[in-house]
């Protein structure tokens, strides 16, 4: 759907896990087809029904695609920008000398983004100039916007037609890797943080043969290719869970942690079976760290087989 003149409205934070950012027709009306921020720190956006763009705002003239929200940091790249641009691979092959134009819930320096090994790798694979992206730091007007299909159907569920694009987008990834696998958090910065004693639950996950991965500890190719290949994946809850979304042939989650309703949305896309052992927490001002017990998992893995 092409909009003339639609004002985009810069992120306003309103506290603690709210902001207020939006897409508006030239008349106010807002324009809800693109729900914005996924995951990060739980954040969720409140749009005003009406508003109408202030005068002097920055006049953005050129066709543009609008992509949702970008993060720059790589977990949240991710579960949320990655998504939001391979989405817009159908938008940008009939429209290709279009910009594209992103909310930027925090601030992000794109050259330097662009310059990461997660910024380097997807925007080559995707083949997407980050030249060519504008982000919504003030308010803005966009002569002619294009509204295409978001990646996210509400807030944490992706969207119905996203897995054929994720697999379109990363077919010449040759999956290559285990079909159980076990993402570790043992070599992690902040080990213990999501899993406590995980190095006896990572046992147990290796002995009914789960194959541990550090993901950290591999290039982005053979990241993408292990997931690509992975039937069943297990760990701590996290942005390695998420990798699911990319996996074609992954029939299998399990979450070891708190529940994760973006995870659950993933699964639930992607037509895999989603488990959670929630486990508890034995110290009440680290509500993440999760003690599991050992029957639970050994019925859990029994069920799996």
């Amino acid at each position: 759907m092409w909009v003339r003149d639609a004002y985009l409205s810069p992120v306003q934070r309103l506290g603690l896990g709210y902001v207020r950012a939006g897409v508006y027709a030239p008349g106010g009306r807002h324009l809800a087809a693109w729900p914005l921020f996924a995951s990060k720190d739980s954040v969720f956006n409140r749009p005003q029904r009406r508003l109408t763009a202030p005068a002097g705002a920055y006049r953005l003239e050129a066709p543009t695609i609008y992509g949702g929200a970008f993060y720059p940091g790589f977990c949240h790249f991710l579960t949320e920008t990655l998504p939001n641009l391979i989405a817009l691979g159908p938008a940008r092959a009939a429209y290709p000398e279009a910009r594209i134009v992103m909310h930027a819930p925090e601030p992000v320096d794109l050259p330097r983004v662009a310059r990461t090994a997660h910024g380097a790798f997807f925007f080559g694979l995707l083949g997407v100039d980050p030249g060519r992206i504008d982000l919504v730091t003030r308010p803005l007007v966009a002569t002619d916007l294009f509204l295409p299909e978001p990646a996210f159907a509400t807030g944490l569920r992706p969207a119905p037609h996203l897995p054929a694009l994720v697999d379109a987008a990363f077919a010449t990834i040759v999956p290559e890797g285990p079909e159980q696998v076990y993402f570790s958090r043992l070599r992690w910065t902040r080990k213990g943080d999501r899993v406590i004693g995980e190095a006896r639950v990572q046992a147990q996950f290796a002995e009914a043969g789960y194959t541990p991965v550090h993901m950290q500890e591999l290039p982005l190719h053979e990241q993408l290719a292990l997931a690509r290949a992975a039937v069943r994946i297990a760990g701590p809850q996290g942005t390695a869970l998420h990798w699911s979304l990319f996996g074609p042939k992954t029939r299998g989650v399990i979450c070891l942690g708190w529940r994760s309703r973006l995870q659950e949305g993933i699964c639930a896309v992607r037509g895999q079976h989603y488990r959670n052992l929630k486990g508890l927490p034995p110290n009440p001002f680290r509500p993440r760290a999760r003690r599991l017990a050992e029957a639970t998992i050994a019925k859990c893995l029994r069920r799996e087989v």
